[in-house]
Parts: C-alpha cells; sequence; structure tokens
C-alpha cells in the first residue's frame, strides 16, 4: 500500500494516491500529494485553496456529483472561475487530482463528462 510521510508519521494512500483517511488532510498534505502527481505550483494562492475546500465542503454535505463535468460546473459556479482560470490555477485540468488533493476518497467521481 502507498504512503507518504508527513511530520513523523506514515499517511496511507490507497492504489490510486487518495488519502485512505480523509481526516489527515491539511494543507501541507494537499502540496505533498500534488508533488506525487508532478505539479510544483500549489502553495500560496488562496485561489488555489477556494477550490479545494470547495470541494470539501461540497463531499462534507453529501452534494458532490460523481462526474468529472458535473463537478467542474460546480467549481466554476461556486467560485466564479471560469474553466480557462482553472487550468492556469492548476497547470492544466484533472477534476481527480483536484479530489485527490483535496483529500477526498477515489470513489468520489467516477469520470465522465
Amino acid at each position: 500500500m502507498p504512503t507518504i510521510e508527513f511530520q513523523g508519521d506514515i499517511i496511507e494512500l490507497d492504489d490510486n494516491g487518495f488519502l485512505k483517511d480523509y481526516s489527515k488532510w491539511n494543507r501541507e498534505i494537499a502540496k505533498k500529494l500534488s508533488l506525487n502527481d508532478g505539479f510544483k505550483g500549489l502553495g500560496d494562492d488562496p485561489k488555489q485553496w477556494s477550490v479545494l475546500e470547495l470541494l470539501r465542503d461540497l463531499h462534507k454535505k453529501g452534494m458532490l456529483p460523481n462526474k468529472d463535468g458535473e463537478i467542474l460546473f460546480l467549481i466554476t459556479k461556486g467560485t466564479g472561475f471560469t474553466i480557462a482560470k482553472l487550468h492556469r490555477l492548476f497547470g492544466g485540468l484533472s477534476i481527480q487530482s483536484l479530489l485527490k488533493w483535496a483529500g477526498l476518497p477515489s470513489n468520489t467521481c467516477v469520470g465522465g463528462v
């Protein structure tokens, strides 16, 4: 089983690199997860965190759909960001990566637009 080390703790990931325990998430772990995916730009931009926090909030409320296109619609509606802005913020756009970096379970999204 894959893991990452964070502040002396071993954090378990599933086979797709998602956190096994949603409650372990914090911004530093999100940065580690994004680095594991080859994205070095997750950091101090509050706009990035607003997207990840929105995803976490929607998931917590049971309001996160399970299709990429529907999730993308909710992100743009909830943040006011265009798809182009999201691409710039995250160096491209992968809903799966955003869900992973937000600490959500890997079965949150089944894909499809």
